[in-house]
């Protein structure tokens, strides 16, 4: 038996392709959309999906039940429509399809594999894009402004949020929970580089069948930061001004303008476990 076969996993479970045996695990902010539309698009899982001699292969006794119905009409309108927010919808009814105890898709054999990203890099982004974007009146991104000092964090209070809270994994959002979280348990796991995704993948073409690699090179989601025009150290500067800049220039200030040593080290013991697992954003 593989280590993912009869195992319960961390939210959220990988994209698994049971035609090409391998689990690709994902994280918020970790190049997820640009990766489910270079899953989805695969003919081969499509025929899979809708063969009614190999589904049930596949896919267990599950392909005669309504959860599986839904599956096929997702993947019609995935096909039809093909926007990020079809591909979501897509791989959320494809999850909790393949979380059940009747689908046979982790099998033994089953190569695992986990896209990771810088650390640090990923906690930027994660607050500009969410702290300083359309999500901000989520509850979800409510309750990290709720709990720090002012009404408009500045990304050194988001870090000192993160940090206040490293030691309850649960507690935090998928944008920034630490990556290694959905991969507890699990060993023999390859890294993918969201920095060298085309290379790192490229790797492994073997292994992902018939999928297009050219998607990879379309970033489906990403934040614009502007190297040439910045304000100096935003490590204390508001959301709201964070906001005013973005809204000014186009694009968000440069990465680096939001680091400094203390921070950085804060996000080194917040992301802690991951460094030492990845082994490569030293």
């Amino acid at each position: 038996m593989s280590q993912l076969e009869g195992q319960p996993l961390r939210s959220p479970s990988p994209l698994v392709d049971p035609v090409q045996g391998f689990a690709l695990f994902t994280n918020a902010k970790c190049g997820g959309t640009t990766l489910k539309h270079w899953f989805f698009k695969s003919p081969r899982l499509r025929r899979a999906l809708w063969s009614p001699l190999a589904a049930p292969r596949y896919f267990g006794t599950q392909v005669a039940s309504r959860k599986y119905a839904k599956i096929l009409l997702m993947s019609h309108l995935y096909a039809k429509g093909g926007s990020n927010r079809d591909v979501r919808e897509m791989q959320f009814h494809y999850r909790r399809l393949l979380s059940t105890t009747t689908a046979r898709p982790m099998r033994a054999g089953t190569k695992k594999f986990l896209m990771i990203r810088d650390p640090i890099s990923r906690a930027v982004s994660g607050y500009v894009d969410k702290l300083c974007g359309e999500d901000r009146d989520t509850h979800w991104v409510r309750h990290v402004i709720d709990s720090c000092p002012s009404d408009s964090p500045s990304f050194a209070e988001f870090v000192d949020y993160l940090h206040r809270n490293r030691t309850n994994d649960a507690e935090f959002d998928a944008h920034w929970r630490r990556q290694t979280y959905v991969i507890d348990g699990l060993e023999d796991i390859t890294f993918l580089r969201l920095e060298k995704m085309t290379e790192d993948m490229a790797k492994y073409e073997n292994v992902w069948g018939d999928r297009d690699a050219l998607l990879l090179a379309s970033k489906r989601q990403s934040n614009s930061y502007n190297a040439a025009v910045s304000e100096g150290d935003m490590t204390h500067t508001s959301a709201a001004e964070v906001i005013a800049f973005k809204e000014a220039h186009g694009s968000f200030p440069k990465k680096e303008a939001f680091l400094n040593d203390e921070i950085r080290g804060l996000l080194r013991e917040v992301y802690e476990k991951d460094f030492e697992r990845f082994g490569i954003y030293d």
